[in-house]
């Protein structure tokens, strides 16, 4: 684990990871269940099915720790996969595109908060059993997503790792 403290709320002023801008160009996203940030910090999160069939959105989220792409890839950890993009929605006030998608096996599904004059990254959502993103919308304070399944997504667009299932 990185040095980072309990929250990993060092976002501020850091500097963009260079590897994982390098392969967003090449279409490529890590393959890690969370939110990878654009420094390069990591909070784990995992969708997994709800047992409780008439609770809720049949998914829920369990959180993880925070970590880094590079604390994975010291440890051999870190994959990657190819994406498509399938929807975008642009927000020009702000500055903000968010894109939805689809990773190289048919679970996989992704929503990224890319800055639109950049390019840089700010966030990449990705999980391995979410199902494609088809449908992503900007509100005041979040980004709706959603999945092939029909299943919504929230994303706080200053916290994503705080990311609910409607």
């Amino acid at each position: 684990m990185s040095e980072l403290g309990s929250t990993g709320d060092d976002r501020n002023n850091q500097p963009a990871d260079a590897d994982l801008a390098a392969q967003w160009v090449a279409e490529n996203c890590p393959i890690i269940d969370g939110i990878v940030f654009g420094d390069g910090r990591i909070k784990q999160l995992f969708a997994v099915r709800n047992k409780q069939v008439n609770e809720g959105p049949g998914m829920k989220i369990q959180p993880g720790g925070w970590m880094t792409l590079a604390d994975l890839q010291k440890k051999g950890q870190l994959d990657w996969t190819g994406i498509l993009d399938l929807c975008v929605a642009e927000d020009l006030a702000r500055g903000i595109r968010i894109l939805g998608g689809e990773g190289g096996y048919g679970a996989d599904g992704f929503v990224a908060n890319i800055r639109s004059d950049s390019g840089e990254i700010v966030w990449i959502a990705f999980f391995t059993s979410s199902n494609p993103f088809e449908e992503v919308q900007i509100h005041s304070d979040h980004v709706l997503a959603r999945t092939n399944l029909d299943m919504w997504w929230r994303f706080p667009l200053d916290a994503p790792e705080e990311v609910t299932l409607q």
